[in-house]
């Protein structure tokens, strides 16, 4: 009894696959199916579908009697089916994430070359989401779209979305009318993925970073902690330090440093929150040094390019899109990893299913590299709405790492994302988007500086918070400049001013002229200012007697505006003063000292 059971249950099994396989079979062998979507969103988000089928009869005798097609989304309402002016009300059955629909005919269409046309009409609120400025848009890639003879889909998408930030694949064409853009796609542009577009300017995150320093020395120590730097595909704006830092800095890959003195076995909760603007696209911005990039290219402990199957692969591959679509292809996220040792580029090609975004990241890297071409690893938050297709985490917090490398063209850092290009069947190698926000970029180093999310001791707590935001009207403000009262100012003649820059966010490409009493002294060229850093400027003053030539006053002159400040003629004045009355003491003293001694000489 139980072996006929089985044996009936096989059976059915090798029906249910032999008929999905004949289904196949008639619609690609007896018949000719072309598709034709058309997806119109609204203001809100709404999308109203429209599928339409053109099944042509490739026998004479042959027809099709019914048709069932299915839809990788289970949120779809009202679902009409038209066939010229006939509505026919199909069998609509629910799965775990397919809607499938289950079409009769009620006439026969008969005759070689003759066609059924037919439209499947439905409502969708889920392939638009706007999160923060930015509406994305996510369309479900066709099912078994080689079935198909022709495919060409059609996205409307109104004006008010704003303007285009990116699109995925590439589209055939593109046309607009007054309220409205299309886009068209045909069929090999689709096979590889399904169409995913972001809308809008640019995209805002806000961000609370929390990060744990202790000094355990018994004497005073300097800390540095790595913050959000900008980069060229974001802008950051700081709306708190707390503490403020000793200063800000640039290393050598562009990354934000904020230095902090501790005391003997003290201990600072560091608190940064502000805003991140990221964009789509690279901006030519942040030409970084020769220096850095040559730093880009050498071999290191994760991207040993000197190892004898690296160099075979990377002799292989002609250009970046190939190392990339190398990696996609060659490697194999591992949904189930947890905290594991870092395998680096070699290690990930003897364990390709057991890899995370690091190993991603650190073959990439290492194979462009090994072609020269400058790369780099960037560590940082990626806003992700569906951990199963755009995976992220390690370290304490949820981080991802991701790809640059440089476009000696177009004199940039190309930002892509070989694992999400993986995991979603997303290009993310043309395109980025508007969801990855770096906090701290590894390049003449694999290890440091430690991203934020790692400066604390207990896994379990969290220290990043990330929301999506919109963005504040951040005003420029004039930067803060103070003269340093110099004691020894008559002998090294040095009059020394400090700059901080208290604005929310880093100021480019400034000139700062110093005159003293309207005459040019200095004229300092600034690439970058950043924001809570702190510049001393030593302004040498020549020699005169009693400040005869001194300025009475230094005024600072930045970008139309000017500041001024107490000029040494003063100090100038006064130490002269003070320099004649020691002199005048001392000679007094010596003329006392020598009457003494005469006065007292025995004779």
């Amino acid at each position: 009894m139980i072996k006929k059971t089985f044996l009936v249950i096989v059976f059915l099994f090798i029906q249910i696959i032999f008929f999905n396989y004949l289904v196949h079979a008639q619609l690609s062998q007896e018949f000719a199916t072309s598709l034709q979507n058309e997806y119109v969103f609204d203001q809100n988000g709404l999308c109203k579908v429209s599928e339409t089928f053109t099944i042509e009869n490739l026998m004479t005798e042959k027809y099709l009697p019914s048709f069932e097609y299915q839809i990788k989304n289970t949120d779809i309402k009202n679902v009409q089916v038209i066939s010229g002016e006939e509505i026919i009300v199909p069998q609509i059955e629910n799965t775990d994430i397919y809607t499938k629909i289950k079409i009769s005919f009620k006439d026969k269409v008969l005759g070689k070359g003759n066609e059924r046309i037919f439209t499947i009409k439905y409502d969708v609120d889920n392939l638009a989401i706007k999160t923060g400025d930015v509406w994305e848009l996510s369309i479900p890639k066709i099912e078994e779209e080689n079935i198909y003879k022709n495919i060409k889909s059609i996205l409307i998408i109104p004006k008010t979305y704003g303007i285009e930030a990116y699109i995925s694949p590439d589209y055939k064409q593109k046309n607009e009318n007054e309220n409205s853009i299309l886009y068209y796609f045909e069929k090999e542009e689709l096979k590889p993925s399904r169409i995913v577009a972001g809308f809008g300017n640019y995209q805002t995150f806000t961000y609370i970073i929390n990060y744990h320093l202790k000094n355990e020395d018994s004497v005073k120590k300097t800390e540095f902690i790595s913050i959000p730097p900008d980069t060229s595909y974001q802008r950051i704006f700081i709306d708190s330090i707390k503490p403020e830092p000793d200063t800000v800095f640039k290393d050598i890959d562009d990354n934000w440093i904020a230095e902090y003195t501790l005391e003997a076995k003290q201990t600072i909760d560091v608190s940064i929150n502000g805003k991140a603007q990221i964009f789509s696209s690279p901006r030519v911005y942040l030409v970084p040094k020769t220096q850095s990039l040559y730093k880009n290219i050498e071999p290191s402990k994760y991207w040993n390019t000197s190892d004898e199957k690296i160099i075979e692969v990377a002799r292989s591959l002609e250009n970046p899109q190939a190392i990339y679509d190398f990696v996609i292809k060659n490697l194999d996220y591992d949904f189930n990893l947890k905290a594991s040792e870092r395998l680096g580029a070699v290690g990930s090609l003897s364990s390709k299913n057991k890899v995370s975004c690091r190993e991603y990241s650190d073959l990439m890297i290492t194979l462009l590299r090994a072609k020269g071409i400058p790369a780099r690893e960037v560590i940082g938050y990626a806003h992700t709405d569906n951990e199963t297709v755009k995976p992220t985490a390690f370290f304490n917090d949820i981080l991802h790492s991701w790809v640059e490398y440089w476009d000696t063209e177009n004199n940039y850092w190309v930002s892509t994302d070989p694992t999400w290009g993986d995991t979603s069947s997303t290009d993310y190698f043309n395109q980025f988007d508007l969801r990855h926000f770096a906090f701290t970029i590894h390049g003449s180093s694999d290890e440091l500086p430690l991203p934020p999310g790692s400066y604390s001791k207990d896994i379990s707590e969290k220290d990043i918070f990330i929301n999506t935001s919109s963005l504040t009207n951040y005003k420029e403000t004039k930067l803060d400049f103070n003269n340093i009262n110099n004691i020894f100012f008559i002998f090294n003649r040095k009059y020394s001013i400090t700059m901080q820059n208290k604005n929310h966010t880093a100021l480019y490409d400034k000139n700062i002229k110093y005159y003293g009493d309207n005459n040019l002294i200095s004229d300092d060229n600034f690439e970058v200012i950043l924001p809570y850093s702190t510049t001393k400027k030593v302004i040498k003053i020549n020699y005169s007697f009693f400040g005869k030539n001194s300025p009475d006053s230094i005024m600072v002159f930045i970008n139309g505006s000017d500041i001024f400040l107490n000029g040494p003629k003063d100090l100038d004045v006064y130490s002269h003063i003070i320099l004649i009355f020691v002199i005048v003491i001392a000679i007094i003293i010596i003329v006392i000292s020598k009457l003494h001694l005469l006065k007292y000489k025995p004779t």
